[in-house]
Parts: C-alpha cells; sequence; structure tokens
C-alpha cells in the first residue's frame, strides 16, 4: 500500500510538472486579416521593439496571415502590410489583427487592449478612414497636377488628423492620470504626442522612474527611457544646427547606389537646401510644387538642394521618386529617424529643412522655407 501511495504521488508530480512546463512554453498568436487593400502584398511584417528591420514575415493566403512566438517580456511590437501598419503590446496571449488601406487594429492581450484601446473607438475608426480617403485624393489630384485641389484637400486632411490626435489625447491622458498598472503606463507615454512641460523630456523620465520604483527594474521601461536620452541628444543636436550655426555633412544614396555628401554639394553653389522627406509624408510631398519653382527660377545663379528621404525601404523611396519627378539631387537614408543624418541635424519630424550658404553657415530653416517662404529668401539673395 505505501509502494502504491508512493507510486501516485510521484505520478502527480510529474503531471504538475508537464502542466508547468506547458504553461511556460505557451507563446504569441496573432492571427490577421486584410481587409479592403486595393493592391494586397504577398507578405505582412513583424517588427519586433519597433526595429527598423523585420524580425519576421508570414505570407498572406486568402487575405489572411498568422505568426507565432515566443517572448519573455511583454514589448512594443508591430505588423505592417503594405501601406498598413499597426502598433500593439505583445504578451504572451491570441491577438486578432486587421490590416487594410482605411483601418487598422489588433485586439486581444490584457495591456495592449488597454494601451491601444482608442484605435477601437467609433469615432477614431471613422476619422482614419476619412483621412486615408483624403490621402488618395491627394494623390490623385497630384497624379493630375491640380494644386488647388491638393492644398484644398490638404487642409481637411490636417483637420481630420488633428481629430484622431485629439482622441488619442483624452484617452492616454486619462490612463497617465488615473489608476492604472505602472508597466501599462509607460508603454502609453511611449506613444503619447503632448509635448508641453508637464510632459517634456525631462518630466517623462522623472515619470519612468516613478513607475520603476513600483514595480522594479524593467527591461521595457529601460528601452523607453534610453530613446528619450537619446532625444534629449537629439534637441541637442538641434540647437547645435539653427541659423547661424555651421552645417553638419552627411552621406546618403544615391538612386544608382552610390554614396554622395552634402559637403560635396555645398561646395559646388551658392546657396544649397537641405530636405529631410519621406514618401509618406504628406506636406513633405505638398511642398515639391514649391520647391520646383524655386528651383526653376534660381538654379541656373546658384542654388541646389540635396534632399534626403527617410523612407526605410528602397522600394518606397524609388516610386515616390519616379512619380514627382524631382530636378535635384535625391538620396536616400534607408536607417530613417535612427539614421546619421537626422541625428546630425536634430530631426525628430519632417519635413525639416535647412538653407546652407557656400560657406558652410546655415542661414534659414524650418517653416521660414515652406510655401512661398523659400523663394522670398532667395529673391533677396540673389539680388
Amino acid at each position: 500500500m505505501k509502494n502504491k501511495l508512493s507510486f501516485w504521488k510521484v505520478f502527480s508530480l510529474l503531471l504538475l510538472f508537464v502542466i508547468s512546463c506547458k504553461k511556460q512554453k505557451q507563446g504569441f498568436i496573432i492571427k490577421g486579416q486584410i481587409i479592403g487593400m486595393k493592391e494586397i502584398p504577398k507578405k505582412v511584417y513583424f517588427f519586433n521593439e519597433i526595429d527598423s528591420a523585420p524580425a519576421d514575415s508570414a505570407n498572406i493566403e486568402n487575405g489572411k496571415f498568422i505568426f507565432k512566438g515566443h517572448i519573455n517580456h511583454p514589448c512594443i511590437a508591430a505588423i505592417s502590410a503594405g501601406k498598413s501598419r499597426a502598433e500593439l503590446i505583445l504578451e504572451n496571449e491570441t491577438f486578432e489583427a486587421i490590416l487594410g488601406d482605411q483601418v487598422f487594429m489588433v485586439k486581444g492581450g490584457k495591456m495592449n487592449e488597454i494601451v491601444y484601446g482608442f484605435t477601437y473607438e467609433k469615432d477614431f475608426q471613422e476619422n482614419f478612414k476619412k483621412m486615408k480617403e483624403l490621402g488618395d485624393r491627394y494623390d490623385m489630384f497630384e497624379a493630375k497636377k491640380k494644386k488647388k485641389s491638393q492644398d484644398s484637400v490638404l487642409l481637411l486632411y490636417k483637420k481630420i488628423q488633428n481629430k484622431l490626435f485629439a482622441i488619442q489625447d483624452k484617452y492616454q491622458k486619462n490612463i497617465l492620470t488615473q489608476d492604472y498598472p505602472a508597466l501599462v503606463k509607460a508603454y502609453t507615454l511611449n506613444n503619447y504626442y503632448d509635448t508641453t512641460a508637464q510632459y517634456s523630456t525631462k518630466n517623462r523620465l522623472a515619470l519612468l522612474d516613478t513607475y520603476e520604483k513600483e514595480i522594479g527594474k524593467d527591461e521595457s521601461i529601460t528601452k523607453i527611457r534610453n530613446r528619450y536620452l537619446e532625444e534629449q541628444k537629439q534637441k541637442e543636436n538641434t540647437k547645435s544646427v539653427a541659423k547661424g550655426h555651421p552645417f553638419k555633412d552627411i552621406e546618403a544614396i544615391t538612386a544608382d547606389g552610390k554614396k554622395l555628401k552634402l559637403s560635396e554639394i555645398i561646395k559646388k553653389n551658392k546657396y544649397t537646401m537641405l530636405d529631410f522627406w519621406a514618401s509618406w509624408c504628406m506636406p513633405c510631398r505638398a511642398e515639391f510644387p514649391n520647391q520646383r519653382k524655386a528651383y526653376e527660377q534660381y538654379h541656373q545663379k546658384g542654388f541646389e538642394i540635396y534632399a534626403v528621404s527617410l523612407d526605410d525601404t528602397m522600394k518606397s523611396w524609388l516610386k515616390a521618386l519616379e512619380k514627382e519627378n524631382t530636378p535635384w539631387y535625391n538620396l536616400v537614408d534607408v536607417k530613417g529617424m535612427k539614421g546619421n543624418s537626422t541625428n546630425s541635424y536634430g530631426v525628430n519630424s519632417i519635413p525639416a529643412t535647412f538653407l546652407i550658404t557656400q560657406n558652410g553657415n546655415i542661414i534659414a530653416s524650418g517653416d521660414e522655407l515652406r510655401g512661398n517662404g523659400l523663394r522670398k529668401i532667395l529673391k533677396n539673395l540673389f539680388k
């Protein structure tokens, strides 16, 4: 009898061990579908910790895809197909994802559904759809060279974009100021747009310290903190390239794969405009007609443009380049916002522009070079 009881005790312990192992091995599953895409790509990409390079990819079959894996700690991740992209807080849970030309959503995961809950709101999804429709109209008018129509669409686009920011701001501010778990607050803070004094980089770092005191040392908080420290460094770089300061040399890639330094262009021209843009940035591309007028008028007198795309793929950049057909130097830094080019100039949003003299001094930047501003400045310079 003693041996029999001993056997069942051992058996029970083994059973508990097996169940425990299964629980530990349980990973994440992202089940996704593509909805309303004009051109359905062959693959969807998975980004772990929002890395610049995809960590994995999956085939899209009959409009569906799936990712499986295991993580040791929750993290910020993203999935992307075509022009559609959605972020999520990745946990070892099951997620349902939707990607489309006019929609994105990822449901599942306790923290994810709190942090990105604003994307489920009907008002958010309706306005996001309107914004994407306006983007398509903008491209249509661009193809037909209807500048006035483009401008009116851009104004509407910005209004809808501001509505989306307002919905997101209200939702996220509630999380940051109410009784939510510290890690949820850290993830929310990570993509919170408010840059007022209350949420300055210094204050954000202080908040992260508070969260860490509550839950202890955490790798996600460490990564978010490092990003803010990098932002501080960028702000210092921004001050170093303000009007009156010397330019910083950068290097980017031409369409035929050659490296070209900014300094090579500056020394050959009286004035050179450094322009950071990307194919997905509507305000950037909206400036091209203004830049084209300035270029046509003043290029022969000594004006040149050194434009650097921050697209993370050559394909996206080359497609936009073919459509825009710009006559000036157009290059790419596929490291995007993490590249040396943007770090040198403290660029954390685009469009970003700098007008540089032949002797290397920055004489104008930002909004003063938008619209008719560039031509007005060049008119005075070339008197």
